[in-house]
């Protein structure tokens, strides 16, 4: 089974929900290539166990625009592919559709969980706001986006993978389309989907001021075990509060 991998970048970042996809794509006992329009990028995914890394070179996929993005992803498209495998973004859902239409083949949208079985995917999405939990198999290519959080990037294994680097033709690719600023998941506030670390603290804290959020991450930003392994209630019992 051969598994592609698209890998979206945010502000010359990969997004972790790419490389949560990348986790899901490697458990599936599957050959698995990435591609990816951004150089550091690729330079990145390097560290990690893949067959190959694609590296799709043109000036056009510096910034985002659906119908280049389309066009990359035909011209680079082998058959021999069971799957393409996206992040579940609001990127993905405004262009793969295209690409779904393109490669005549099914777009599986918000997956949850996929697995081998005998070299056909089993894809499971929800329905009825999470109630209903459906098994879709699949014996042919399909395009297949997967729900943040579902895999977790500290399941990645790692490697040495060479990157190919491709240059892309987008000459005659019309610019009927104009990006407005990119949409944030969260307005006014803060992201999560951008945080490296989260912190989650009760109602029994009382007040904002006993927050000491700062003081925790600044004592271990360099050993983020702590806050994997240790229970957090250990890390407050240490701190004086006012």
């Amino acid at each position: 089974m051969k598994i592609l991998v698209f890998i979206q970048v945010d502000d010359n970042k990969i997004n972790r929900m790419s490389l949560e996809t990348l986790a899901c794509a490697q458990s599936l006992n599957a050959s698995v290539t990435a591609i990816t329009f951004n150089e550091n990028a690729a330079k990145e995914l390097t560290k990690y166990q893949l067959d190959k890394i694609i590296f799709a070179k043109n000036e056009k996929l510096n910034s985002y625009s659906p119908l280049d993005y389309a066009k990359t992803l035909e011209q680079l498209n082998d058959e021999s592919y069971n799957a393409v495998f996206f992040a579940h973004t609001y990127e993905t859902r405004d262009w793969v559709p295209r690409l779904s239409v393109r490669f005549d083949c099914p777009f599986i949208s918000d997956s949850t969980a996929i697995k081998n079985e005998n070299d056909n995917l089993i894809i499971t999405r929800q329905t009825y706001q999470g109630k209903i939990n459906n098994d879709l198999e699949s014996n042919s290519q399909l395009l297949c986006s997967i729900q943040s959080g579902c895999y977790k990037i500290d399941n990645l294994v790692n490697g040495n993978t060479q990157v190919d680097a491709v240059e892309i033709n987008l000459d005659g690719i019309p610019s009927i389309i104009r990006s407005e600023e990119k949409f944030k998941e969260q307005k006014g506030g803060v992201d999560l989907t951008a945080a490296d670390i989260i912190v989650s603290i009760g109602r029994g804290i009382a007040k904002e001021e006993n927050i000491p959020i700062k003081k925790i991450i600044l004592e271990n930003q360099n050993d983020h075990k702590i806050l994997k392994k240790e229970n957090p209630f250990n890390i407050l019992k240490n701190i004086n509060f006012k």
